[in-house]
């Protein structure tokens, strides 16, 4: 006597999100690329906490300060930033309505990745790398908000990054703790939402327009001589040594 062979349908493997995605990434030429979001208010953190996330990578050091993001303006105006100094440093840098600078520096590479997260939180002023608190420093600093646009790869006449972007984000009123970094790396297609107010995936692979998936709304806009380039599953990871 047989018996009727029973047929088990086994539910699909429900796939990382880093999985299966097409991801791409900007390439700015160091002479006239960069790219803009236009000044919100949702950009601007007052005296309150902030982070700002940048995973890219660096082909020449710059003749002079460049800004990797930025609401850089005319010199007695405020600014957050994250900022890559001549000499490869790079910083977590900031000036407020009283002219107060705060800085924390640490040197990086040519040609290697890193995701940098640059974080107001209170007094301290911090910079991560690749997950690795790097440098720190404490000082009292009032508001840095102003009206300026927010600029990726850019800072002021002649001043331009020769390297890649591969996503930009920030947070308003929030600085990430080392928990949250991590989950960003290793998950970088699932972030922390939680006040995030720019988020720009930069996964259109063509054209000028940087979409925002943060739900506020700040779309960009490439301008000069930048281009796309392609990036292979768990590369940014891999890069970065996770």
């Amino acid at each position: 006597m047989s018996f009727p062979t029973l047929m088990y349908k086994r539910a699909p493997r429900r796939l990382p999100l880093s999985i299966g995605y097409d991801r791409y990434a900007v390439v700015f030429n160091g002479e006239d690329a960069y790219g803009e979001i236009p000044n919100d208010p949702s950009l601007q953190p007052g005296s309150g906490d902030w982070t700002i996330e940048v995973a890219f990578e660096v082909f020449s050091a710059p003749p002079a300060e460049v800004m990797i993001f930025n609401n850089y303006g005319p010199s007695s105006t405020p600014f957050y930033a994250l900022c890559l100094e001549s000499d490869m440093d790079l910083k977590t840098y900031a000036r407020d309505v009283d002219n107060v600078i705060v800085e924390a520096r640490h040197p990086i590479s040519l040609n290697k990745l890193y995701i940098a997260h640059a974080i107001r939180r209170g007094d301290d002023f911090e910079l991560w790398l690749n997950g690795s608190l790097e440098a720190s420093y404490t000082k009292a600093l009032g508001d840095v908000s102003s009206d300026n646009d927010i600029w990726i790869a850019h800072h002021g006449a002649d001043r331009w990054l020769d390297g890649v972007v591969y996503y930009v984000r920030f947070y308003k009123g929030k600085a990430l703790t080392a928990d949250e970094i991590k989950r960003n790396i290793m998950e970088y297609h699932r972030p922390v939402k939680s006040n995030l107010t720019l988020w720009l995936p930069l996964d259109e692979g063509a054209g000028d327009k940087i979409k925002d998936r943060s739900g506020c709304g700040n779309h960009g806009t490439l301008k000069g001589g930048y281009s796309w380039t392609s990036v292979g599953q768990y590369e940014i990871r891999a890069k970065v040594g996770l």
